[in-house]
């Protein structure tokens, strides 16, 4: 079969790691990871904005991104 001609190229535990679904711990370290002064995303705001204001924001990113991990086709 085609498939068996195609090197395996992530193992079955990185694939598990790329589609686990983060905690809110590991999103807040991935905000106050991204250079502050970076371009700002497709919202306008950039990576100090949520640093700055994460006391007020974190509740909305952390749900929004669980949204999308919901929405996501496995």
């Amino acid at each position: 079969m085609i498939q068996d001609c195609i090197p395996h190229l992530v193992s079955p535990e990185d694939n598990n790691a790329l589609i686990s679904v983060p905690s809110a711990e590991e999103i807040k370290t991935a905000v106050f990871d991204m250079n502050g002064d970076g371009a700002p995303g497709p919202d306008g705001f950039g990576g100090h904005f949520y640093q700055h204001f994460w006391n007020v924001v974190a509740f909305d990113v952390v749900s929004k991104w669980s949204l999308c991990t919901d929405l996501s086709v496995n």
